[in-house]
């Protein structure tokens, strides 16, 4: 359709109708009014039309890279060992950036994405490097359980052969119980050195927690005087942990790498919600600008409509009057208030002025522009919403609490598993959650103290007593969440039930100590 059929008669229009039937003789007086409201449509229609429209472009740009913003954050959060998937997952993420450029952003603001996007390509290449390290990590240090499975098996045997205690202090049994538990220690310290890097700005210093794997390796070398076998033993031991140690240093090296990018990728970031706050601040002044142009624009012309129909007869006077009210002042009016309410954040209320000429076309364009601006809106609300549906439906237990050890929320699944009728039931009764829930004596401040140490504690073990008094295993995940200053507002974790878990290594551990037993009594049979 036409833009010629689609709109009425135009207020040019309209007023020359309007002065011809109320007196033809004063033709310069209608020739003056319609050279003015002629330049007050034009500079109206052009000013809005520029500003709404760069404003319009500006928000569905910031909310496109906000959404590449989440995706990296995703990318993070959903980490994986698998560098095909990573390498996928930031393809997708360089391209939507890359297609944002394409459109032609404002300057300040494209240099801002460019910047972004360098520092996610250098930020992707560290961490699919990572995720290769950290693998390779992994599997060193189960090789080296296992190698140290096999010496510690090939001591017992040696043990049982030269009828020594598994007790006796020098025995071979011992030394490997000690190296187990040296080894292990090195596990956990060494572990640091993974993912927790994500949470940290500056990358652990490995070389104190290797030097225990030195240590473990010089410690098993006296076991190589056994015999042959146990030397044997003890020499894969020992290039198992040479292959850990150099695993942890390749990993460590490229954790140094990633932390590097994230400071990198968080600088871009930073710079480019600050161009975006500034692109706002100067959308805001533009705005301010066209609505003091608008009403400069009014007022002079309404003065001069007045000076020059002064000078004519009432007649003319009234009716004209009545016409630029009805044709000009009470659709500018509304127009600027919904110009002033877009600005206060109503979007949902659009412009009704029923009109076919050129305010027709403004109100067109502000009620396509509060659309766009309400359905960006609903978008990061339906985002929210998400985050609450995943809190509501969790399978784990979710909480968050005071370092002083006081609920500060829980989900449906944490009232669940403490068997309370709801999470608002479980946060009115417990208000001391090392007295009231955790079992053992001393196991919420273990907790409070490790998450207050190094800010994050995976894994830990420890007994719940649920609202009827039973006992159940839990397994705690959480870490601290920290205020702009970095001071820890509250811990935040999950809790698994593992209580059927702990029952079955129970059982199992019965079941080893009568295979062990039995294997025992059917050797001094033979």
């Amino acid at each position: 359709m036409r833009q010629s059929e689609r709109y009425g008669l135009s207020i040019r229009t309209q007023l020359l109708s309007v002065t011809a039937l109320v007196c033809a003789g004063f033709m310069a007086v209608a020739g003056l009014t319609f050279f003015a409201f002629g330049h007050i449509q034009d500079l109206t229609r052009t000013a809005i039309r520029r500003d709404m429209s760069e404003m319009a472009e500006i928000a569905r740009i910031g909310q496109r890279l906000s959404e590449s913003f989440a995706s990296v954050a995703l990318l993070f959060t959903s980490f994986t060992q698998d560098e095909d998937s990573l390498r996928e997952q930031g393809r997708l993420i360089t391209e939507s950036c890359q297609k944002l450029l394409d459109e032609a952003p404002p300057p300040e603001l494209q240099t801002a994405i460019e910047g972004f996007t360098r520092s996610l390509d250098v930020l992707l290449t560290d961490l699919v490097q990572a995720s290769a390290a950290l693998r390779m990590a992994s599997e060193a240090k189960s090789r080296a359980h296992l190698a140290l499975d096999r010496l510690a098996g090939t001591a017992s045997e040696l043990a049982r052969t030269e009828g020594q205690g598994a007790g006796t202090p020098d025995s071979p049994v011992a030394a490997a119980r000690s190296l187990r538990e040296d080894l292990d220690q090195a596990d956990r310290l060494l572990g640091r050195t993974g993912l927790e890097l994500f949470a940290r700005a500056e990358p652990p210093d490995p070389p104190q927690r290797l030097a225990i794997l030195n240590a473990i390796r010089e410690r098993a070398r006296p076991l190589a005087t056994h015999g042959p076998v146990m030397s044997k033993r003890v020499e894969d031991f020992a290039a198992a942990l040479t292959t850990y140690e150099n695993a942890v240093r390749v990993l460590s090296s490229s954790m140094s790498d990633l932390a590097v990018g994230i400071a990198g990728l968080k600088r871009s970031k930073d710079a480019a919600m600050a161009t975006m706050a500034g692109l706002d601040e100067k959308n805001a002044r533009t705005t301010i600008t066209v609505q003091n142009e608008i009403a400069s624009i009014i007022t002079s012309t309404q003065r001069l409509v007045f000076i020059s129909t002064a000078a004519t007869v009432t007649l003319l006077l009234v009716v004209m009057g009545f016409f630029i009210k009805r044709i000009v002042n009470q659709p500018l009016r509304t127009i600027l208030s919904r110009i002033e309410a877009l600005r206060a954040g109503d979007l949902d209320t659009l412009v009704r002025l029923n009109r076919s000429d050129e305010w027709g076309r403004i109100e067109e364009a502000l009620n396509t522009l509060a659309r766009d601006l309400s359905s960006s809106y609903s978008a990061l609300r339906e985002s929210e919403k998400n985050y609450r549906d995943i809190f509501e439906k969790a399978s784990e237990g979710i909480f968050q609490t005071t370092p002083l050890g006081r609920f500060y929320s829980a989900n449906p699944a944490m009232a669940r598993i403490l068997k309370y009728d709801s999470a608002k039931d479980l946060l009115a009764q417990v208000k001391d959650i090392g007295t009231e829930i955790f079992v053992g004596r001393g196991d919420w401040e273990a907790l409070a103290e490790g998450l207050l140490a190094s800010g994050e504690v995976n894994g830990f073990e420890a007994r719940m007593q649920r609202k009827d008094g039973q006992m159940i295993w839990v397994s705690i995940n959480a870490h601290t969440i920290l205020d702009a200053s970095g001071d820890i507002l509250y811990f935040e974790g999950t809790v698994t039930d593992v209580t059927a878990r702990k029952r079955a290594e129970r059982r199992l551990d019965v079941l080893i100590r009568h295979l062990k037993t039995a294997v025992v009594d059917r050797t001094k049979k033979l």
